[in-house]
C-alpha cells in the first residue's frame, strides 16, 4: 500500500538495507550513501534505528527489560 502512495506521488522509491547509522550534526547518515534529517523505524528489535540507536541503552532488572 505504502509504495502504491509513493508512485502515485511521483516519489522516488530506493530499496536498500540498511547496515550502519550514524549521526553527523542534523542529519542521520546511512551506509555513507544516504542522508536525512528525519529517521523512522518500523522493524521492531531488528530495526536498524533500534539497533544504532537504543540497544544499548536496555538494561534487565529483576528479569524485567526497562527502557532508562
Amino acid at each position: 500500500m505504502i509504495e502504491w502512495l509513493l508512485k502515485r506521488a511521483g516519489v522516488p522509491i530506493h530499496h536498500h538495507e540498511v547496515k550502519n547509522i550514524r549521526r553527523d550534526g542534523g542529519y542521520y547518515i546511512l551506509d555513507e550513501q544516504y542522508r536525512c534529517r528525519y529517521l523512522v523505524g518500523a522493524g521492531g528489535t531488528n530495526c536498524p534505528v533500534y539497533r544504532s540507536f537504543f540497544r544499548q541503552e536496555q538494561t534487565s532488572v529483576s528479569g524485567q527489560n526497562n527502557m532508562i
